[in-house]
Order: C-alpha cells, then structure tokens, then sequence
C-alpha cells in the first residue's frame, strides 16, 4: 500500500485525502470478484483485503500526508 501511495504521488502527482469503502452490492461482477478473490473475466486469483484492521491500517496509509 505505500508503494502505491508513493507511485500516486510521485508519477500521478496526485495526494490521495479521501477512501471510498468498498460495499459490496449483490449481483455484481465486483461482489463476485470479492467473495470468490478471483477475476470474474480472466480467472486469475486476486488479493482482496477482508480483515477490517487491515482495511483499516491501508486506509490510513493511503491518507496520509507525508510518506
């Protein structure tokens, strides 16, 4: 998570201030994407965060100020 907060500044230059939760809304391709941790078009396995203290530690990596 700080190495893409670092990118996002450094390339995109862009400082993130706010975080969007992700709720999950039934029948979505998204929704699927997150229960199953797998890409609804590819297969491919993804990384989906679903511990709350974990999403909670990226949140506040991401908002931070200074890196």
């Amino acid at each position: 998570m700080r190495e893409l907060k670092t990118f996002v500044a450094k390339n995109l230059k862009v400082n993130q201030e706010q975080v969007q939760v992700f709720r999950l809304a039934l029948s979505t391709f998204l929704s699927l994407m997150y229960y199953t941790s797998m890409d609804a078009f590819t297969g491919r396995n993804l990384f989906v965060e679903k511990d709350s203290n974990n999403k909670q530690s990226e949140k506040i990596i991401v908002t931070q100020k200074y890196i």
